[in-house]
């Protein structure tokens, strides 16, 4: 894998756990309902990241005790196709490690979803051009966010 792109990956990865962790609500009482999120990608299967990212999982899961994290790893060169095959079939995960080139091939088939609406309590924390960089039309014509570092 191109070195740049995979840094670049891990670095929106972390970032979005990170933010995920940091702008989360206060902790859900316990009678609150259990959420699964299905996380696919090779964070956790990296020797370099697999321990921050297990470390990241385990904070999370501490504040939202009624959420657990179900990693899927994905290999670095089957990811893309992976998650297009498995969105056409309509079982893809909740949320997707995926390298930055690959978003508009996502946005385009319909295989992922515009995050304006669930990223509207955070988005303004990112520098905005970074935001930019993930903002643009997708198959219907209209802009959206789609994805966040």
């Amino acid at each position: 894998m191109n070195e740049r792109i995979r840094i670049l990956t891990i670095v929106l990865v972390v970032g979005a756990l990170v933010a995920s962790f940091f702008t989360s609500g206060a902790a859900p009482s316990p009678q609150e309902e259990p959420i699964v999120i299905r996380f696919a990608g090779w964070i956790g299967m990296e020797e370099s990241t697999a321990k921050q990212f297990n470390y990241m999982v385990e904070k999370f899961q501490e504040k939202h005790p009624n959420v657990k994290i179900e990693y899927e790893g994905i290999a670095w060169e089957n990811t893309r196709q992976q998650l297009l095959m498995e969105a056409a079939a309509g079982n893809a995960p909740d949320v997707a490690q995926v390298a930055a080139p690959w978003i508009g091939q996502f946005a385009y088939s319909g295989a992922i979803e515009p995050l304006e609406e669930r990223a509207k309590d955070f988005s303004a924390d990112y520098v905005p051009g970074v935001v930019d960089s993930y903002t643009f039309p997708g198959a219907d014509g209209v802009t959206h966010m789609w994805g966040l570092p």
